[in-house]
C-alpha cells in the first residue's frame, strides 16, 4: 500500500523531480569535456583545439551556467567586455593574419547579465585587432 501511494505521488508531482529546474547537463558536460581535453592549452586559438570544439558551446543550453564555474574550468578569457547590464567573456578560437598587418580573431562570447548572474547567451563573432 505504501508503495502504491508513493507511485501515485511521484506521478502527480513529476515536475517536482524533473531536471528542468536544475542546470542543463549538456553545457556542464561540454565544460568538463573541454577542460579535460586542453581548451586552456590553446589560449590564443592558434593550435586548432578550440576551433575544432567551439561549436559544442553554441549547441548547448546555457541555462544556469555560472561564470565562476565556467572560468574556473576553461580558464581566463582573452577579453572581457562590460556594459551597465552585462559582461561578455571573450574566448578566441581561431585567428588569421591579414594583409594589412592586423589579426582577425574568431571568438566565442559568453554573455552574463545582471541580476541573473549566469550565462544568458553564447554567440560567435569576428573581430580585427
Amino acid at each position: 500500500m505504501k508503495y502504491l501511494i508513493l507511485v501515485i505521488l511521484l506521478s502527480i508531482c513529476s515536475d517536482c523531480y524533473s531536471q528542468k529546474n536544475y542546470p542543463d547537463s549538456s553545457c556542464l558536460k561540454v565544460v568538463y569535456e573541454i577542460k579535460r581535453q586542453g581548451w586552456k592549452m590553446d589560449s590564443l586559438g592558434k593550435e586548432g583545439y578550440r576551433l575544432g570544439n567551439y561549436e559544442k558551446f553554441l549547441k548547448c543550453n546555457s541555462a544556469y551556467l555560472y561564470p565562476d564555474f565556467l572560468l574556473n574550468y576553461i580558464g581566463k578569457p582573452n577579453e572581457t567586455w562590460s556594459t551597465d547590464d552585462a559582461t561578455s567573456y571573450i574566448f578566441y578560437f581561431g585567428q588569421k593574419q591579414l594583409l594589412n598587418g592586423h589579426t582577425q580573431y574568431k571568438f566565442l562570447s559568453f554573455k552574463v547579465t545582471s541580476p541573473e548572474n549566469f550565462v544568458t547567451k553564447i554567440e560567435q563573432g569576428l573581430i580585427e585587432r
